[in-house]
């Protein structure tokens, strides 16, 4: 605009800014882009009440229901929105059995990624769920009555699934699998590890 290579046209307020505006008109558009600020300054703010709200009411603030969970939606003002939060039968009794299941340390999470499908636990787009999403469920403090906002858990007021006990457990089992597999894992190559093979059967010889 100061180059003199645009203008802008405000139709509304029916002025047109330019390389030469005189400063009332430029004063007016300043004080425009001012109150358009200031109004979206205000949005986020009872944005950030209402979400502030939710929580201290133990409400699931936004984003997408935790599996597990389903909505129960009714119209207002003309929109479709959710006004609760129940617990879906089906798969709150497979992800109680995968809480129970991994925490005997007896089932890996491929184990349980067969297990859950044939139980009718799948991704979204109806194929097996991934192991990133069995160790979301099971890293997920919601079942047992917190849930994580901006990195801070706060309690909720839906129905549990689990136990704080089993979800400890569980943490426990992921644990002590991490530590095995850092106690495995060679820092540094060996010299000749792998070079010489059995002749018979082609495995290595250590």
């Amino acid at each position: 605009r100061k180059a003199g290579s645009i203008e802008l046209h405000f139709v509304s307020d029916n002025i047109v800014i330019h390389q030469y505006s005189p400063a009332t008109e430029l004063f007016q558009f300043n004080m425009g882009v001012a109150l358009a600020q200031y109004y979206a300054d205000s949005i986020s703010d009872n944005t950030k009440r209402g979400l502030e709200g939710k929580i201290l009411k133990g409400e699931w603030p936004t984003g997408s229901i935790q599996r597990g969970y389903e909505p129960i939606k009714e119209v207002k003002r003309g929109r479709l929105r959710t006004i609760d939060i129940v617990v879906n039968k089906k798969e709150s009794g497979i992800i109680q059995k995968l809480f129970e299941k991994y925490s005997t340390g007896l089932y890996s999470l491929d184990q349980l990624r067969e297990w859950s499908f044939k139980q009718g636990l799948m991704s979204k787009n109806r194929k097996m769920a991934s192991r990133r999403l069995l160790a979301d469920i099971l890293h997920n403090n919601f079942y047992y009555g917190m849930m994580q906002f901006k990195g801070k858990l706060f309690p909720h007021r839906y129905e549990t699934l689990i136990t704080k006990e089993l979800f400890d457990s569980v943490q426990k089992v992921f644990e002590s699998k991490n530590k095995n597999k850092t106690k495995n894992v060679q820092k540094t190559m060996k010299l000749f590890q792998g070079f010489i093979k059995c002749k018979n059967c082609g495995c290595s010889i250590t």
